[in-house]
């Protein structure tokens, strides 16, 4: 990792998620990297499970919601000791983790996850390891599950 780099962590609210601030405090205390976390509502899954008809009411809820969930995460990383920026994004979470990991200088991505089963597999909208380690552009993916 370059000295110069950062850690974007992917936060959704999710146990798994959680997990991935504790880590991504530890390696941020330890390496002296900056630490930015990105929340992302992912109105792709929101508008395919809707079958098209996401009212504004639904578009501002998940919004509020996405706010929520970084503010969340910004509190309880900042409690851990680190100084977190917060990014929110709109769009397909892999898409969105890449864009922002190469808008911070991110050398390394920190995510939650939980390996999908049965419906889950083919609903989620959580990003799949195999995808972001094909479009890491060389970063380090980190990949911490529930503890």
């Amino acid at each position: 990792m370059s000295e110069s780099g950062s850690i974007l962590v992917y936060y959704d609210g999710s146990a798994e998620g959680k997990c991935a601030l504790e880590h991504t405090a530890k390696l941020a205390l330890s390496c002296g990297k900056k630490v930015h976390v990105l929340v992302v509502t992912d109105n792709v899954a929101s508008v395919a499970l809707s079958a098209g008809m996401l009212s504004g009411a639904a578009c501002s809820d998940m919004v509020e919601g996405t706010s929520v969930i970084l503010d969340e995460a910004v509190r309880h990383l900042t409690a851990q000791g680190t100084v977190p920026t917060g990014h929110a994004s709109l769009g397909v979470v892999v898409d969105s983790v890449i864009r922002h990991a190469a808008l911070v200088d991110a050398d390394m991505i920190v995510i939650g996850h939980r390996k999908p089963r049965g419906l889950a597999k083919w609903l989620s909208s959580q990003p799949t390891l195999d995808q972001l380690v094909e479009r890491s552009g060389g970063r380090v993916v980190v990949a911490v599950p529930v503890a």
